[in-house]
């Protein structure tokens, strides 16, 4: 009997018995799955488990680690900035005339980081200078004057008697 006959055969077969042929292949094929399944978890479960049902703790080999002899020093480039920087301004335009604290120095609040020479704002101090003088001057001679018309006129006597 060759192929072509026997798959002939099975074709008249399922023509002949139709659909509850082939139902039952279908159904005996699920219960072999089925069956194969069982057995083999069954399989694994038994060989995973040791002889009485108690379990084993698993066997881990290890070492105590210990500090290396050798000295191991790494180069690596590296790109170091700031977490905060400031700008300093200064509060008026000029020179600096002298450097009192260099680069990279730790410096405190308030400490002086450098003398500024201002010719401009010396110029205009020296024109002010001056007429502050004046007004100073002015300003004690009213003074002593409002002194002297409150005090009744004691400085004129104190004159007077001398």
């Amino acid at each position: 009997m060759s192929a072509t006959e026997v798959a002939a055969g099975w074709v008249r077969a399922i023509r002949h018995h139709g659909r509850g042929f082939v139902l039952s292949a279908v159904v005996l094929v699920m219960i072999g799955i089925v069956v194969a399944i069982v057995v083999d978890s069954r399989s694994h479960v038994s060989a995973a488990a040791p002889p009485g049902g108690v379990s084993e703790r698993p066997l881990v080999i290890f070492i105590q680690a210990h500090r290396g002899k050798g000295a191991a020093e790494i180069t690596l480039p590296a790109t170091l900035q700031a977490l905060q920087e400031a700008t300093v301004y200064a509060r008026t335009s000029g020179y600096v005339k002298r450097w009192l604290v260099e680069m990279g120095e730790r410096v405190k609040a308030g400490q002086v980081l450098a003398e500024i020479e201002a010719p401009e704002l010396d110029r205009e101090i020296d024109q002010a200078r001056p007429g502050a003088l004046h007004r100073r001057a002015l300003s004690q001679s009213g003074a002593r004057r409002s002194r002297v018309a409150a005090g009744g006129g004691r400085e004129d006597r104190g004159l007077r008697g001398a």
